[in-house]
């Protein structure tokens, strides 16, 4: 199936006149646009459980987070497996993670007795545990953000100003999911409700998004256009970070959207459950539903690149991740 259509206002001034085509080939195949195709790159991994996937400009090193491992490489077609160390004996999972474009890695873990907060500085080599979360208190999303690391959990946000070294609790009692920043100083973590900073994550507020439908559970932001998506497909986006516009309404009994990109080639991409994303130009008008593996998938854009991988499949032991490079 071939579907064209004719990009709407583009808010960047990077897709302008340009035709898109939309073709659905198969799971785990799908072509964005007429030059721009996913092909696997990794064999499915029999532990499975990848979850987030970051880069870091400076060292030009991805990285894919998983059950008590991650994945590295330079070129995004050779990889390197690398674990967090089991203080306990239990895995941990890295279900969140980012780069400041500096060295420094901050993953978040969500399995094990030793949940928290881990930082790397050797891209990923060896890990040092540097939160470790109390009883009742899970994580969620990481992003670095204008001199901030900021770790959103259940019931609140930990902020670190030190390269994360030593982190503060913030806004304790509000549950999140998602975080977004413009790196001017605006940083807003939602889920049902909102939170936001002003001042780069000194003081905060809560307001807004409760008039929306369903849970947010991915967020970014990209050239004056917030974005955030979630339950039954639907996408919201603001121009502050703070009041938000319903851009696709719930789709009810529809997957959970739970990432948000943008690519400068392809433009905006949302992605989630059971392998399903869409693309938009403009983050308006969105395209149809499209495919990519069967379970949750995670869909990156950094470097003018696209690097994908999905959760794998089992309920009591997820298996048989896999991931996937995007190449134009």
């Amino acid at each position: 199936m071939t579907i064209t259509t004719i990009p709407q206002a583009d808010p960047t001034g990077e897709l302008t006149n340009m035709w898109r085509e939309l073709d659905f080939i198969a799971p785990g195949f799908c072509t964005l646009t007429s030059a721009f195709t996913f092909t696997e790159v990794l064999p499915p991994d029999p532990r499975g459980g990848l979850h987030d996937i970051g880069f870091d400009s400076s060292t030009l090193v991805w990285m894919i987070g998983g059950l008590n491992y991650l994945y590295t490489s330079t070129d995004r077609v050779t990889w390197v497996e690398r674990s967090l160390p089991l203080l306990s004996g239990v895995p941990q999972a890295i279900t969140s993670l980012d780069s400041n474009n500096a060295g420094t890695w901050i993953a978040n873990c969500n399995l094990g007795n030793d949940i928290g907060i881990w930082r790397s500085v050797d891209i990923g080599v060896t890990w040092a545990q540097v939160v470790d979360f109390p009883v009742g208190r899970s994580g969620a999303d990481v992003l670095y953000t204008n001199g901030v690391w900021a770790v959103v959990v259940n019931d609140g946000a930990y902020i670190s100003t030190d390269d994360g070294l030593t982190w503060a609790v913030k806004i304790p009692g509000w549950g999140h999911e998602t975080i977004a920043s413009d790196g001017k100083g605006t940083i807003t973590i939602a889920k049902l409700g909102q939170s936001y900073s002003l001042d780069n994550g000194v003081t905060w507020s809560s307001g807004g998004l409760r008039n929306v439908g369903g849970n947010m559970f991915g967020g970014h932001y990209y050239n004056g256009l917030w974005m955030m998506a979630g339950n039954d497909r639907e996408i919201i986006t603001s121009a502050d970070g703070i009041t938000w516009v319903i851009v696709q309404a719930i789709d009810a009994g529809t997957p959970t959207y739970r990432t948000v990109t943008y690519n400068a080639t392809i433009g905006w991409i949302v992605s989630g459950d059971a392998g399903y994303y869409q693309i938009s130009p403009d983050g308006i008008t969105w395209g149809p539903v499209q495919q990519l593996g069967t379970t949750t998938a995670v869909i990156e854009s950094a470097n003018g690149c696209l690097v994908a991988c999905d959760i794998g499949t089992g309920l009591a032991a997820i298996s048989n991740s896999r991931a996937w490079i995007g190449e134009g």
